[in-house]
């Protein structure tokens, strides 16, 4: 059972519970599509591709857009939600084209949540700062405005004012909206209590930079480090890229510390759902590596994963700095952000959401997208992919039911076995890769990061690496191959 993504046990810590409500808007997008595709006006688009979003129809969404641009490549109107479906779909290239012909200055609030979302991804920091202040200037009226100024906020340590600002999203919520209102109930529950309690001084504070040992962990083979934890320890943490920017923690191991709670929130996992604490550790050391102020998570991690480790520390909580881990030597290495390249080849990559890191590759030549995740050991793409890439080849679908290794209760993931396909990423090719389809992906992944994601990167391609290092301030990561 090596092949669980650890993401999916427990890193998801944002994801909501209630996905499955039913979204109304689901059955009014045959109709506006096809008034669209009859009218073709400006207006007969705007209406079809507000349908397509709020319905996450996202491969909808990207006929609609694709067909607006070619008929109204100048239309300003229009260009907000454009951009918008080509990022739902996946398509990065296709939208930060169109976003960067986006005015910060613009009173279209589609047209600034969707460069604000973009430009944060992509590091462009003043641009993503100037549509969130001009949201603001226009007075914020949705949950979704709402939520993209509180990434800014996040995003330059400001706290003063997040836990009000993150009642007024709550209080504006309107799951009828449809997506993505409809996860925001449990994406935002507990954190005002959270941001309250803690007072306005940074979280994931980094003061001290070095090194720390970074083996593999037994049959799971993911990396982890041992860490001391409000000076007590040493606790064994999984390095996830693929986790977020928090702490996750076993609830024997918060007892341990003492960790006070503030507040709780609903974690999706393989299994379904359950309660975890919000909780502060004071002080983080892994190595030489100290972090101050930690946003943490505790919960009952599963079985198979408590019997190895005590908790998973996402990536994301070094996000101010340079990370690089060195599979080589097995050495996870926390460095000043800097302009100068790193060891190894240049590779694009996208910082979505709670500091998941997508990266463009090709995949049986077409543009794809992909997560990288070191805390999943298998090689998998999403069954829509498997779908679109061999469309007379039906998967054989294999329920995860049973396995007993997930978080919650009362769901199953569904596994698709397809063919191999040839992917290419960073100079190096991979034949026949995976061949397994997660359904989680499509379902769960993809929806809450608002990125179709079709490839699942994790520890079979990271082993084939000397080093890989990312700069989470500049947006680049470098990847050094094993020479074979």
């Amino acid at each position: 059972m090596s092949w669980i993504p650890c993401w999916m046990l427990v890193a998801m810590l944002l994801l909501p519970a209630g996905q499955e409500r039913a979204n109304p808007w689901k059955d009014r997008v045959a109709d506006a599509v096809r008034r669209a595709e009859r009218q073709r006006t400006i207006a007969a688009y705007l209406e079809a591709l507000d349908v397509a979003w709020r319905a996450d129809d996202w491969q909808a969404g990207l006929k609609l857009a694709r067909a607006a641009l070619a008929a109204y490549p100048d239309a300003d109107k229009l260009r907000g939600h454009i951009a918008r479906a080509l990022w739902r779909a996946g398509k990065l290239d296709e939208a930060e084209r169109v976003v960067d012909g986006l005015d910060p200055g613009t009173a279209d609030r589609v047209a600034l949540m969707t460069l604000s979302e973009v430009e944060l991804a992509r590091g462009r920091l003043a641009r993503a700062r100037a549509a969130a202040q001009r949201l603001e200037q226009l007075g914020l009226e949705s949950a979704m405005e709402y939520y993209h100024v509180l990434a800014i906020r996040l995003t330059d340590d400001r706290l003063d004012g997040l836990a009000r600002l993150l009642r007024e999203a709550q209080q504006r919520i309107n799951p009828d909206n449809g997506y993505p209102e409809i996860y925001l109930p449990e994406v935002i529950s507990g954190l005002p209590e959270f941001f309250e309690a803690i007072g306005t001084e940074p979280i994931n504070q980094l003061a001290g930079y070095g090194s720390a040992d970074m083996p593999l962990l037994g049959m799971l083979r993911l990396p982890y480090c041992q860490a001391l934890l409000n000076g007590q320890g040493p606790y064994r943490l999984i390095v996830d890229t693929g986790g977020s920017i928090t702490l996750a923690l076993d609830d024997s191991v918060a007892r341990e510390l003492k960790l006070r709670s503030y507040g709780s929130a609903s974690v999706r996992g393989v299994s379904g759902t359950q309660e975890s604490q919000q909780s502060l550790v004071d002080e983080l050391r892994v190595g030489e590596i100290t972090c101050r102020r930690v946003m943490t998570r505790t919960l009952q991690m599963p079985q198979l994963l408590d019997a190895f480790a005590d908790g998973i520390i996402g990536t994301g909580v070094f996000g101010a700095a340079r990370m690089t881990m060195d599979f080589a030597h097995a050495r996870l290495v926390v460095a000043p952000s800097s302009p100068a390249d790193a060891a190894g080849q240049a590779a694009e990559v996208r910082v979505v959401g709670d500091a998941k890191l997508l990266v463009p590759l090709e995949l049986e030549g077409r543009y794809a997208i992909g997560l990288l995740d070191s805390g999943a050991d298998v090689a998998a793409l999403s069954p829509t992919c498997l779908k679109e890439l061999f469309p007379d080849r039906a998967p054989t679908i294999v329920p995860a039911a049973g396995l007993g290794v997930g978080v919650g209760e009362g769901g199953d993931v569904g596994i698709s076995l397809g063919p191999g396909v040839r992917l290419r990423l960073w100079g190096r090719t991979y034949e026949n890769y995976s061949g397994i389809g997660l359904d989680v992906l499509d379902t769960v992944l993809s929806p809450i990061l608002g990125v179709q994601t079709q490839v699942l990167i994790g520890m079979p391609v990271f082993r084939d690496m000397n080093s890989w290092t990312i700069d989470f301030p500049q947006r680049k990561m470098w990847v050094e191959w094993i020479q074979h």
